[in-house]
């Protein structure tokens, strides 16, 4: 039988007790966070100390603890490795300025020096040796009644050892308590000396009592009531309770976070987003100011994830549920000095979209704070008069930028993508729509798109100059916006052309109306009719009715064409028309052209190369008259001259050869196509 008295006794001569104890002690007897209970109880925000076991080797400056991770501080429990040691930081001076500077950084730390070590070590080191004989015994394997004895050791040990370590952090166990800002007091317990810690450590975070969103990670629940409340913040600041009726999530956090810091209240009569104001705003100011100073001290971008670590960090200790919220309502209050980016490209307007993205993807979304001082501000005024989607106030880079960028964001697609403007107009419209940098945009690429020097700062940069550069950008913006307004006019203009049609433009509709009830009865084809319909239909708006037109021939509406489109359409344009002027001439033929006050006549001249010109003209009643007179003359002329009736016929054939051909003819066919029309 194996004596395992003897083993165990020669185990402990084997091993060295005092090799990586932290380690040991940390699988043993996994520590557990310690919660500050009263911190959490006056101030709504828990937050706890993680805890480590340690050598005398941490007071070494090549071996210091990293203090990385989501806990709010640390608790290093000194375990010495032999009598005597562990001298109180307090009693040296040096090493415990070094060691606080270095350890603690901007999170506290605390230090536990138990009186007794050497129980410890002895519990260790038995349990050591224990496992020592468990693992290194082969016999062990047939000796049955041995194993389970050895087992019941390593298990009571294990215990034993659990029982000392946690008398410690409950009090049972003597323990002298530092850190570098309080030393332990007799009879104070470790859980209030933690809430002490945080008390001063984190002394400028807001009192914030809602649980649902005062944390480090939310709920489904909750997270879905602080994106409700973020959209609330950006559609209806200016409404009381930001417009929440009855008490959904959202309402308490609502009160928790922006009522009672007064971040949302009436300034001057009207309900708006502004800087913390009332007797508990204190903290919630400090956190304000924070962001403003973390923002005002980068003259470059900053990421989202930077100001939410600074505000994270001592002595504010905001946790990540109301970041988002205090953030959004900073930029919403100062949203004409900062500028926004996504993933480098800068966003002209607060959106859902942005809230999402601000929620789910902080990484990719940057601020800066944009300030523009002296002559350059004077450029920027006249800027923002031209806008009127600018908002008034205060006339700053931020504001003039995304007026600018959001106008040529709204333009139709047809306006976005056309190269049938100017040059100048096409070059802002693109620097408009790629635009990245508000500073660069105003007064380097607006600028050098019109055809300018940039804007430069200080006193250099004369009036004249920027009210010219403002002169001209205003026209190319016009030009922008009268992109699509005059394609429709050429889409007008085309089909009055392509009809014939030369009388007063406000009677076209009705002339095109007229000859396509005409029409509508002789067109075979599917194409034709469709066209017939739209161009007879009554019902539409003048403008709608062009629309629909276009429409039809090029497949998309005018507003999402392309200039490809526009050439689609006159080819569609040509065919159609061709198509509805044999349908007229068939009309003429069978005597059912006419009816009502405007007369269709049908002119077709065949030439010698066999090719024969066809056209059917609509006589505008208003102009009847004067065709009527001329129409007189002309036959008096011809009757003055000394040709037959067929040279008269002739001569009259080839004058229209000639107009047809000058004009173009809607209908261009072979002779015996047109005798068989």
């Amino acid at each position: 039988d194996l004596d395992l008295d003897v083993l165990v006794e020669q185990a402990h001569r084997k091993v060295e007790p005092n090799r990586n104890l932290p380690a040991r002690l940390t699988r043993v007897a996994p520590p557990r966070p310690v919660l500050a209970r009263k911190h959490l109880f006056e101030t709504g925000t828990l937050r706890y100390f993680e805890v480590r076991y340690v050598g005398d080797e941490i007071f070494e400056a090549h071996d210091l603890p990293t203090l990385e991770g989501p806990s709010d501080g640390v608790i290093l429990l000194v375990i010495s490795a032999y009598d005597g040691g562990t001298l109180a930081l307090s009693e040296d001076p040096t090493r415990s300025i070094r060691f606080w500077q270095l350890v603690g950084g901007p999170k506290p730390v605390l230090v536990g020096r138990p009186f007794d070590c050497s129980k410890i070590r002895y519990l260790a080191a038995d349990l050591l040796a224990l496992e020592y004989v468990r693992g290194n015994t082969p016999e062990l394997q047939h000796d049955t009644v041995a194993r389970r004895e050895l087992m019941s050791r390593i298990s009571e040990a294990e215990g034993a050892l659990r029982d000392v370590l946690d008398g410690i952090f409950a009090g049972s166990e003597p323990c002298a308590w530092e850190s570098g800002i309080t030393r332990s007091a007799e009879g104070v317990s470790l859980t209030r000396h933690v809430s002490l810690l945080c008390d001063k450590a984190y002394e400028k975070a807001p009192v914030i009592h809602n649980e649902l969103i005062n944390r480090r990670e939310l709920s489904s629940a909750a997270a879905a009531a602080q994106r409700n409340l973020m959209q609330a913040m950006l559609r209806a600041a200016h409404v009381e309770s930001l417009g929440i009726e009855g008490n959904p999530p959202e309402r308490t956090m609502y009160r928790s976070l922006l009522q009672v810091s007064g971040i949302h209240s009436q300034r001057l009569g009207t309900w708006s987003l502004g800087e913390p104001v009332g007797r508990s705003s204190a903290n919630f100011l400090a956190v304000w100011k924070r962001i403003e100073k973390v923002l005002t001290s980068h003259a470059s971008r900053l990421k989202v994830t930077e100001v939410y670590e600074h505000l994270g960090a001592p002595p504010f200790g905001v946790k990540a549920g109301p970041r988002p919220v205090l953030l959004l309502a900073f930029l919403l209050a100062r949203r004409d000095d900062i500028a926004i980016y996504e993933d480098g490209t800068f966003v002209a307007e607060v959106s859902d979209a942005f809230i999402e993205r601000l929620l789910r993807a902080p990484s990719c979304v940057e601020l800066q704070l944009l300030e523009i001082r002296g002559s350059r501000a004077a450029a920027l005024d006249e800027m923002q008069k031209l806008l009127r989607d600018a908002r008034p106030g205060k006339s700053t880079l931020v504001n003039v930028a995304s007026a600018l960028t959001g106008f040529a964001n709204s333009l139709p697609s047809y306006s976005k993508h056309t190269r049938r403007i100017t040059d100048e107009a096409r070059n802002v419209r693109d620097v408009l729509l790629r635009a990245k940098d508000p500073a660069k945009l105003i007064f380097e690429e607006l600028p050098g798109a019109l055809g300018q020097e940039p804007l430069p700062g200080g006193p250099k940069l004369e009036e004249r100059t920027a009210l010219d550069l403002v002169a001209e950008l205003r026209s190319r913006l016009r030009e922008l916006q009268n992109a699509l307004p005059t394609l429709l006019q050429d889409i007008r203009t085309g089909l009055a052309e392509s009809l014939g049609y030369d009388g007063d433009a406000r009677e076209f509709r009705a002339s095109a109306q007229h000859r396509a009830a005409q029409a509508l009865e002789f067109a075979g084809e599917v194409s034709l009719r469709a066209f017939l319909s739209r161009l007879g239909d009554a019902k539409l708006a003048d403008e709608e009715w062009i629309q629909s037109l276009g429409t039809l021939l090029a497949g998309k509406p005018p507003a999402s064409w392309n200039d490809q489109d526009v050439e689609r359409f006159k080819i569609q344009l040509a065919r159609v028309t061709q198509s509805m002027s044999v349908a007229e001439a068939l009309s003429i033929a069978r005597g059912r052209a006419g009816g009502g006050e405007q007369q269709l006549v049908r002119v077709a001249v065949a030439t010698s190369t066999g090719v024969q010109l066809d056209s059917v003209v609509a006589l505008a009643p208003a102009s009847a008259e004067h065709v009527r007179s001329v129409s007189e003359q002309l036959v008096d002329i011809v009757r003055a001259t000394s040709l037959s009736r067929d040279g008269s016929v002739a001569a009259l054939a080839l004058a229209c050869q000639v107009i047809l051909s000058e004009h173009g003819s809607p209908v261009v066919r072979s002779a015996s196509e047109g005798t068989q029309a």
